[in-house]
């Protein structure tokens, strides 16, 4: 940019050109619940890109790969395995001008505390009585499992009910 100015009849030179740099300032990456994990199978969880520059087109990267199709301000994890855990990124494009990369948002995952049940609700087992089963329960259900006693490893106990 120039300009000049004119007092009366008389018009100054311009000035010095002035250079005007057009930018997009870095957007932030936020999520529900402000999770920083969340638990395989649990509840979805959504990010959000959010640029102070204003709204536009929007790029989402996982782990410095493009996410195909992630061209919106919210994109939904899918969160049914671990494959959604890792440093999430978006650009916004306004305009003709991109902005850089936000900060990295780190997502871990995480697997929810299983729940242990008894057959007829057994808190206390009589030697001689009437067996046992107890179930392990966790969701989802598509894991291995590993019971224990007092804190030893039950060698062969891997599935998800141990009869006592």
């Amino acid at each position: 940019y120039t300009c000049a100015v004119t007092i009366f009849t008389v018009t100054s030179s311009y000035s010095s050109p002035y250079t005007l740099t057009v930018s997009v300032a870095p957007p932030t990456v936020s999520a529900t619940h402000h999770a920083s994990s969340y638990e395989i199978g649990g509840t979805q969880v959504n990010l959000t890109c959010t640029s102070t520059s204003g709204s536009g087109t929007y790029e989402w990267k996982l782990n410095d790969d493009i996410i195909s199709g992630a061209t919106n301000s919210e994109y939904a994890l899918p969160n049914k395995n671990n494959t959604a855990a890792g440093n999430y990124t978006c650009t916004v494009t306004i305009s003709t001008v991109t902005s850089p990369y936000s900060s990295p948002y780190t997502l871990t995952a995480s697997v929810a505390i299983p729940t242990i049940s008894a057959t007829n609700s057994a808190a206390i087992y009589m030697i001689g009585g009437t067996q046992v089963t107890l179930t392990c329960s966790s969701t989802p259900d598509i894991g291995t499992y590993e019971w224990k006693l007092n804190g030893d490893i039950i060698s062969g106990a891997t599935m998800s009910e141990y009869a006592v």
